[in-house]
């Protein structure tokens, strides 16, 4: 069975233990979490110098956010917790959401590209920044609540080689095929990189079941060739095979899908091969993890102009002076990267301005956009045949950020990430709600995964999963969804397929 026996380790560890840390680790993790603070308030001291605007009672729940979002910080990047584990993944991201990105906005008195700025960011930074340190700390106290008391069976799920590829083997035809449908079917590699086709405009022509099918491709080879490995080689592979294999998953990925404009698609795809290469390859450091996500950086930032120019980027880059140059003209600037692609501070910042300066202007939600964003992924046009042509997310952020009519017509396709959601439909309250129903989930989702043993077949798509909790933050519950339908529903029902579930003891 795959999940017995590879690289001598013994079937009943659980996964995340792999990285065990001797006696004593309790002090060593409360001293690198005091080095974190000293870090943490050290930096802010220095900008508060370099910049006196910054002094200002603003500051006073950003740190707060980072001392507690650090915790889980300092126990990823000291391994204390295992790189996929997404506690720890939360905890990396949220120290960029909730602290690097707030003093950003403040720091550079940043412009927001759809409506009017606060003329002062600082007291709506603030506000936000409160309500993020309660909800943070009740999103820990309830995952903690969860996580201890949560009863259920263990089970194990052990790939049956045989049978797993009698399965694969046909799947990886299926969606080969549909993944060459699609690129015969929009012009090969010049009909990709000129029509910049995404997802949504893919399902309304049509093409839906050919993406969700083709996009799977990648990962189910990658599936298959670790089946394959485990009934030949059950040795440690070296990093320079994981590289390599990671670099033709990716290949083929790109040229498949990748070249249609969609930077969060290649990232995901990216980051859950990489948790399997983790999981039954070869383990890596989370300090490699960390590294790997300079060259990550760079390509967000060079993929937004490519998404911005399309085939023309080239031709653009060579009549500007440089890439600086560039990305001022097309607004895809390292700016709107840090604060605006990564994080969701700088709408979330604006939608406190306009629920506190609009008062009962803005008539709430109360739920409308979660309950439509279940039909509205999951139903097709044939069922639902009036289906508005923009979320019901959409209208109601235009209402609070205009007032009425947007200056952009119907469409106004701004993400405002799990507390933006929640404030649209309860207001400020709705982020304290938003990130209890998060600490449930995760106290859930943990005391399952850290029960997984070592080479547990489930652990193929923890990954995935890692990456839907680190995406809640920062999108909409529809965007969850359509992820969870996208990228996972054919991996999942094929491991479903394949697999032996057994009770133990």
């Amino acid at each position: 069975m795959l999940s017995s026996g590879a690289h001598g380790v013994r079937p009943d560890v659980p996964a995340s233990n792999a990285n065990q840390r001797l006696p004593g680790h309790r002090g060593q993790r409360r001293d690198w979490y005091l080095v974190y603070c000293f870090v943490l308030l050290a930096t802010i001291s220095v900008l508060t110098l370099i910049e006196p605007d910054l002094m200002h009672w603003f500051l006073v729940p950003i740190i707060a956010c980072g001392l507690i979002i650090g915790k889980d910080a300092v126990e990823w990047l000291t391994g204390r917790c295992d790189p996929f584990d997404p506690k720890g993944v939360i905890g990396i991201l949220g120290v960029h959401l909730f602290v690097i990105a707030p003093l950003a906005i403040a720091l550079w008195d940043y412009d927001y590209d759809v409506a009017p700025s606060p003329q002062d960011w600082r007291p709506w930074l603030g506000i936000m920044a409160g309500l993020n340190a309660v909800g943070l700390l009740l999103y820990n106290g309830v995952a903690r609540l969860v996580f201890r008391y949560l009863r259920f069976r263990p089970r194990r799920w052990l790939v049956d080689e045989n049978r797993a590829l009698i399965i694969l083997f046909p799947a990886l035809i299926i969606t080969g095929l549909a993944q060459a449908y699609l690129w015969m079917r929009f012009g090969g590699l010049t009909g990709q990189i000129r029509g910049l086709r995404t997802e949504a405009l893919i399902y309304a022509s049509g093409q839906f079941k050919y993406t969700l099918l083709g996009g799977a491709f990648p990962l189910i080879l990658l599936i298959t060739l670790t089946v394959l490995r485990s009934r030949h080689d059950r040795e440690k592979t070296n990093y320079s095979v994981a590289f390599i294999v990671l670099l033709l998953v990716l290949g083929l990925f790109f040229i498949a899908s990748g070249l249609r404009g969609s930077r969060a698609a290649t990232v995901w795809t990216l980051f859950w091969a990489v948790g399997i290469l983790h999981y039954f390859w070869r383990r890596l450091d989370a300090r490699i993890i960390l590294a790997g996500l300079i060259p990550v950086f760079l390509f967000m930032y060079l993929y937004g102009l490519y998404k911005a120019y399309g085939y023309q980027v080239f031709e653009r880059y060579q009549e500007s002076s440089g890439v600086a140059q560039l990305s001022e003209r097309s607004g895809r600037t390292v700016k709107r990267l840090v604060v605006a692609d990564l994080s969701r501070a700088d709408i979330q910042a604006f939608m406190v301005y306009r629920l506190v300066t609009a008062g009962s202007r803005y008539q709430l939600e109360w739920g409308a956009t979660y309950a439509e964003a279940v039909p509205r992924v999951f139903l097709p046009s044939w069922i639902w045949a009036g289906r508005p042509r923009f979320a019901r997310k959409s209208y109601a952020g235009m209402k609070l950020h205009f007032g009425g009519p947007s200056p952009y017509g119907d469409r106004f396709s701004k993400v405002f990430g799990l507390a933006g959601e929640a404030m649209l439909n309860f207001h400020f309250v709705g982020v304290l709600f938003a990130f209890a129903v998060l600490g449930a989930l995760m106290g859930a989702y943990r005391r399952h995964f850290l029960s997984w043993q070592e080479y547990d077949a489930r652990l193929f798509i923890a990954p995935f999963v890692a990456n839907w909790f680190l995406s809640t933050l920062v999108s909409d519950f529809n965007n969850l969804l359509s992820f969870a339908l996208t990228k996972a529903a054919v991996p999942a029902f094929l491991l479903i397929l394949i697999c032996n579930r057994k009770t133990r003891r």
